[in-house]
């Protein structure tokens, strides 16, 4: 009988011991931009909750990995800590989203610290316009101060607060790395906005943190904070390695040197999987917008899957092939635009009667809209052998709708594009500036032009007239 009683109560106790234990995570969305708030790890979405009449979410963890997450809310992302047993609720209004976040609950102390570490960091900004003209020596000494502050303020916390190693190690990092990342920039910022020849000379020890800073950090990976500072600091160093190593005089580098630099730094330096990954994809990205040569190119394409046992994403071979049919002389890829009564055309080669300009605008973007608008307005009085025909980025049919009539804008050349995403797989990249000429007979002049830089329609213009003159 006893040993009986002694097992039933063993049992017991092993039920107790094996309840499942949740992680929560919600809150309060005013002026809600969307119907949905997402859950990301790791640049990915691994979950979403759909607003209630209330305009609440709420989601349920169960066996997660603890560490840096971030949730988005229509166009806007910020960073959270989530651990075993939080219970975080948070209340923001779209209509200033930063501003307004604020977390209640079990996990809310470490989150609000990074909040209000980065809206210091939004106001700094705007210091460091001044900072980085001041002597090294002035500079120094202000960011220490302005960091001695914030180290007051984790402190307090710290003792206050029964913080886990991750959170005391990702709040700390919410102080140092905007810190270091200012440093790293500095040097040049200096040489630049005061117009020197060579860059400043900076105190001993001024690059100490370089040490202090682990390039494969599991636990800060997923932090904007933290890939902001690797991004600088692996530019510095590409820049100041191929400086000694090749030479070039004045230090400039043309974009294919630097960047298989780069690649070949991250290559040696990054070894941890996803955060290589990025490093890598980006690098090639950026080289992409801007060389279009095509035998440099294809020259880059090698030497990146070298590095990657011969592999390239999707998103990477998306942009090398769009890059490649937008070249001079190529027929236009074809667009799936909608007019004004949302019906679909495709706009391919045998649509055009007229030389066109593409350029681009959002309603997420008004002032830019605006100025391009007056902008392409000039550009038509200059150049009435063109057609100007701007694509609209708003995924709402109707946000579109009443952005027109709210900027009064008439006519059959103005179109929709699906959404962003859709321009970036067409264009190979987006900057709201793009310009994209095409011929009467929907052959590409000009892929990857800016619509504040008319060369290309003074060179068709030129090439017309000489095209005329043969032909007398």
């Amino acid at each position: 009988m006893n040993r009986l009683l002694l097992g039933l109560i063993a049992l017991m106790t092993l039920s107790c011991s094996e309840k499942e234990t949740y992680t929560y995570f919600g809150g309060e969305i005013v002026n809600p931009k969307e119907d949905k708030v997402y859950l990301l790890f790791k640049d990915a979405k691994i979950d979403s909750s759909s607003l209630d009449e209330n305009n609440r979410f709420h989601f349920k963890l169960n066996e997660f990995t603890e560490g840096v997450y971030s949730f988005s809310h229509g166009n806007e992302l910020q960073y959270i800590i989530l651990e075993q047993e939080d219970s975080l609720m948070l209340r923001l209004n779209t209509l200033e989203f930063d501003e307004s976040l604020m977390f209640t609950g079990e996990g809310a102390i470490k989150n609000n610290f990074l909040i209000d570490m980065w809206l210091l960091q939004e106001d700094e900004r705007y210091l460091m316009q001044k900072f980085y003209n001041a002597t090294p020596e002035v500079f120094v000494r202000k960011m220490d101060s302005i960091r001695s502050m914030k180290i007051e303020e984790y402190e307090q916390m710290v003792a206050e607060t029964n913080l886990s190693p991750l959170a005391k190690h990702v709040t700390k990092a919410s102080i140092d790395l905007p810190h270091f990342t200012h440093k790293e920039r500095y040097a040049s910022e200096h040489k630049y906005r005061l117009g020197l020849e060579e860059m400043p000379e900076v105190p001993a020890g001024y690059y100490e943190h370089r040490e202090k800073v682990d390039k494969n950090d599991q636990q800060l990976a997923d932090l904007g904070l933290y890939l902001e500072y690797l991004s600088v600091y692996l530019d510095q160093l590409t820049r100041d390695r191929c400086n000694v190593k090749c030479g070039l005089p004045g230090g400039k580098l043309k974009v294919y040197h630097y960047s298989t630099h780069r690649l070949n730094l991250i290559d040696s330096m990054v070894s941890l999987s996803h955060l290589r990954s990025y490093f890598m994809e980006r690098t090639a990205i950026k080289y992409f917008q801007y060389d279009h040569n095509e035998e440099s190119n294809e020259n880059f394409i090698a030497f990146y899957k070298d590095l990657n046992n011969g592999e390239i994403s999707p998103d990477l071979k998306r942009m090398h092939n769009a890059v490649a049919a937008l070249r001079s002389g190529n027929a236009i890829p074809t667009l799936e635009l909608y007019d004004q009564k949302g019906e679909k055309h495709n706009i391919d080669s045998t649509w055009f009667n007229k030389k066109t300009v593409f350029y681009l605008w959002t309603s997420m973007e008004k002032r830019h809209a605006r100025k391009t608008l007056r902008h392409v307005k000039e550009l038509k009085e200059s150049y009435p052998e063109f057609q100007f025909i701007s694509i609209n980025l708003d995924s709402s049919h109707d946000e579109w709708i009443n952005t027109m009539k709210e900027l009064e804008l008439e006519g059959d050349l103005h179109m929709r594009a699906p959404g962003m995403r859709y321009i970036i797989k067409h264009f190979a990249y987006l900057n709201l500036d793009r310009m994209v000429v095409v011929n009467e007979e929907g052959k590409v002049i000009e892929g990857f032009g800016n619509i504040y830089n008319t060369t290309p329609l003074k060179y068709s213009r030129v090439h017309e007239k000489l095209a005329n003159m043969k032909k007398i």
